[in-house]
């Protein structure tokens, strides 16, 4: 029988030699199911594997963090401090309780343990809005295929609203934030709806221009005080030169948007256009308002369309501090090109 003691501070860690009996189990062992044994030619999975053989592993039994949301079964690894980098070897049996939150193993490595997931497991998203409520406050709504977020804009901060049924994210809700602290504190409880650089790489989508993509966030921010917008289910079908979403004026004697109401976008590196179509269409058409021709901006095309009111909320209104932390959000999330 084996003993673990948790250690919070220890003075000195030291390496010691872990002597016990052969296992009978030489030629057959790791071969059933939960097993993740490598046998790559590499010298220190040919050490283990020959360890693995000759000792009786050590039966162990973790349990996952509950401040922690895991959206599928983790993956266990250990780190190798030869190889500098973490590992999927050297472990038999692995079991994972996802009632009782433990994953028990058997293994003879010992160091440090982790658990894992899919980094990008919330995208591509499957749809998102953003509403003005008032001049200086907006609400950004982002559903994806585990969870309905929203989050409330308000000068430089922002806040976690819903959902209100996560234990996990109790200590993030309603709490105000600057974007990069809330993206710190979401991502350390395991809600990671901000893509970096290289989740291109392991998720299927097609991106856009990046240059028209941050144009967009900078119109849809200077704009985002009078103007909803939307996401449309033609974006990601329109290749990575145009842009479809929708917008609407946003009113704020009666914030109630009818979808009839949406005007259909769409935004390349040189022009923005309203096209005819509406978002139900059967098919996709680039005809567009022909007494609308040509504008460089969204900013511009809906000073045409807007009234009066919107037109004085936005140039008269400006909320510098609003408009920045929107832009941080919309760009951090990346909301055209990965919904």
């Amino acid at each position: 029988m084996f003993l673990l003691i948790s250690v919070e501070t220890p003075r000195e860690l030291r390496h010691l030699e872990l002597l016990m009996e052969k296992s009978c189990v030489s030629s057959t062992f790791g071969s059933g199911t939960g097993t993740q044994v490598s046998l790559e030619s590499g010298p220190e999975e040919q050490t283990q594997t020959i360890k693995l053989q000759a000792f009786q592993p050590l039966a162990v039994t973790l349990r996952l963090p509950d401040n922690v949301i895991f959206w599928e079964e983790p993956q266990l690894v250990h780190w190798s401090s030869s190889l500098m980098q973490w590992r999927l070897d050297g472990f038999l049996d692995v079991q994972y309780d996802e009632e009782e939150k433990t994953m028990s193993f058997k293994t003879i490595v010992f160091g440090s343990f982790a658990f894992v997931q899919d980094k990008y497991v919330n995208l591509p998203f499957q749809s998102w809005e953003l509403h003005p409520v008032n001049a200086n406050t907006v609400v950004f709504t982002l559903i994806t295929a585990n969870i309905d977020l929203e989050f409330e804009i308000k000068d430089s901060f922002v806040r976690l609203t819903k959902p209100q049924d996560k234990q996990q994210l109790l200590s993030v809700l309603g709490n105000w934030y600057l974007p990069w602290q809330l993206i710190k504190a979401l991502k350390q409880v395991g809600l990671n709806v901000f893509p970096e650089e290289d989740a291109v790489k392991y998720v299927s989508i097609k991106p856009k221009i990046e240059e028209t993509e941050l144009a967009l966030y900078q119109n849809m921010a200077v704009t985002s005080s009078s103007i909803s917008y939307g996401w449309s289910k033609w974006n990601c079908t329109s290749g990575r030169d145009k842009i479809i979403l929708r917008a609407v004026e946003h009113s704020m004697d009666d914030p109630r948007v009818n979808k009839e109401q949406w005007s259909l976008l769409m935004v390349t590196n040189r022009r923005v256009l309203k096209l005819k179509m509406k978002e139900d269409a059967d098919l996709f058409s680039e005809e567009y308002m022909e007494n609308l021709p040509y504008h460089g901006t969204i900013y511009h095309l809906m000073a045409k369309i807007n009234t009066d009111e919107a037109d004085a909320n936005i140039s008269d209104g400006f909320n510098y501090n609003l408009i920045d932390t929107v832009y941080q959000m919309i760009s951090a999330t990346k909301i055209i090109s990965y919904c």
